[in-house]
């Protein structure tokens, strides 16, 4: 009988330590799948994440390209508008440079102008006169002016004048 206790107690014992490790085993088995499970989750979290940072950078990449395309159009344009700037700027320097000359001539023709009508206006003094041709700056003009001594020199004189005065305006 003793031996027969001893097989129970023996049988007992492997029983027990079989139960332990079916209950140790099924309790890592559980903790297992509670991890794995947990890692699953986070896995489908960070693919999810994942996709959507996929398909920002797919949009970001779109807007980068169509933000490139709008730069390089704009620079384009820029380029184009300073060369039609620098272009207008040089129409602009010529325009004035004819502008100032057309004022010369205006000047220079309002002179002549003042001169001719001295000549037909009787309360103009001489000294008047000499003064008006020489603001001119003409010097044959005034010394057609000093060698009128008759008639057909005033007239030579007026036509010379006249002749001035139209050839500065054209």
């Amino acid at each position: 009988m003793k031996t027969r206790i001893a097989y129970y107690f023996i049988g007992l014992v492997i029983s027990a330590l079989a139960l332990t490790s079916v209950a140790s085993l099924s309790s890592y088995t559980h903790e297992s799948n509670n991890n794995l499970m947990t890692t699953q989750a986070q896995l489908q979290a960070l693919q999810k994440n994942y996709d959507q940072l996929e398909t920002d950078h797919e949009s970001l990449a779109k807007d980068y390209k169509s933000l490139k395309a709008d730069h390089d159009q704009t620079k384009s344009d820029l380029e184009a508008a300073n060369g039609k700037v620098a272009s207008l700027e040089s129409e602009l320097k010529t325009t004035k440079a004819q502008n100032d000359k057309l004022e010369q001539t205006l000047k220079i023709a309002r002179q002549n102008m003042k001169v001719l009508d001295g000549l037909f206006d009787a309360s103009i003094s001489q000294n008047e006169m000499n003064a008006r041709v020489t603001a001119t700056g003409n010097s044959e003009l005034s010394k057609k002016w000093n060698a009128i001594n008759s008639q057909d020199a005033l007239g030579q004189f007026i036509v010379y004048l006249v002749h001035m005065v139209w050839q500065s305006l054209n």
